[in-house]
């Protein structure tokens, strides 16, 4: 068995903003491991917010080369194997869903066969559209026909934002505050936002007024999803009666095994599954696309917005998802890519 890495910088179509952050650019680090002549690949990225650095996550996957198993047999015995190791979970994710691939592709499987997952056949994907100026934001929707969108907002003209792009579509809408807003903001914009058909609001408050979120749950007429809030099951546990959904990244989570039962947990006490993504090459958006069915909304844009993709897999469409071919996570890596990994 061999594991190597491939380190690069993926670029967005424009500049991307959201209440906390602009950028144009992430790096990424692709995990593969490889065993009888098949590869399982995975990636990373980068993310000041999650506290992702891509030199302490190389470092922290090199540090492993010692508790890697001789030999590949499985998925769940590669993660017994590093389990005891306390290792990022962006970095249990790349690796993760590698082994995941890895042993779908020996099998001749997909990853959802895998893990015994029905494909979607229809799924409600949205189509982001950054926080800009009012007239940018109008003409990016008018430019990409979409039945949901998901709006990027701070605090600021939120009604007014929500008003003018409802001038220019028909369509639903979910807000992403990225705990941006007050409590009483929140109270103040949700009736006006939810006669403006807006669907959801994800992460109002932000974690550390997940308590705050839980006083007023039953005062607004809109639900509440919880993202920054909820990245592991003890966050899940704490966000129980306080949210009305999830949004589960494999990255935030830590892969596949912890997205599932995170998945199972919160649909067993009656929360709906959003699925949602970092800035992820389609490597990342394949393998969220295996494990989508049972996700009542798809955030899975990221290898739409940028303009560097580096392997050709799944693709939302405007009520479904588009597949790739072949085995595993389903998607071709780019030659100029496969060429390039360094072995640890």
């Amino acid at each position: 068995m061999e594991i190597a890495y491939h380190r690069t910088i993926l670029k967005t179509k424009t500049l991307f903003r959201i209440s906390r952050d602009a950028y144009s650019q992430r790096e990424i680090l692709v995990v593969r491991i490889s065993a009888d002549g098949q590869h399982g690949y995975g990636e990373l990225s980068e993310h000041p917010y999650y506290k992702s650095d891509i030199n302490a996550q190389l470092d922290q996957l090199k540090s492993l080369r010692d508790n890697f198993p001789l030999t590949f047999t499985s998925a769940a015995q590669f993660l017994e194997a590093i389990s005891a190791q306390h290792l990022h979970p962006f970095l249990l994710s790349a690796l993760d869903t590698a082994a995941h691939d890895l042993e779908a592709k020996t099998k001749n499987i997909s990853i959802a066969q895998l893990l015994k997952i029905k494909q979607a056949t229809q799924a409600n994907t949205m189509y982001t559209i950054g926080m800009d100026g009012i007239k940018k934001m109008q003409q990016d929707i008018i430019a990409h026909p979409w039945p949901l969108y998901k709006i990027k907002l701070g605090n600021d003209k939120v009604i007014e934002t929500i008003s003018a792009l409802r001038d220019v579509t028909s369509s639903a809408f979910c807000i992403d505050a990225n705990c941006s807003w007050t409590k009483n903001q929140l109270l103040a914009f949700t009736q006006r936002l939810a006669e403006l058909n807006v669907l959801f609001i994800e992460e109002p408050l932000g974690r550390e007024k997940s308590q705050e979120t839980k006083d007023v749950l039953e005062d607004i007429p809109i639900p509440i999803v919880a993202d920054e809030s909820c990245c592991n099951m003890d966050d899940l546990k704490a966000c129980l009666g306080g949210y009305h959904g999830i949004n589960i990244k494999l990255m935030k989570v830590g892969g596949y095994r912890k997205a599932l039962e995170m998945m199972e947990l919160a649909q067993k006490e009656g929360m709906f599954v959003m699925g949602g993504c970092m800035m992820e090459s389609s490597i990342g958006i394949s393998h969220l696309a295996q494990v989508c069915s049972d996700m009542k909304y798809l955030d899975m844009d990221s290898n739409v917005l940028i303009a560097n993709d580096i392997a050709e897999g799944a693709m939302m469409q405007k009520k479904s998802v588009r597949y790739g071919n072949g085995p595993g996570l389903a998607a071709e890596i780019h030659d100029t890519v496969s060429s390039s990994f360094h072995t640890i």
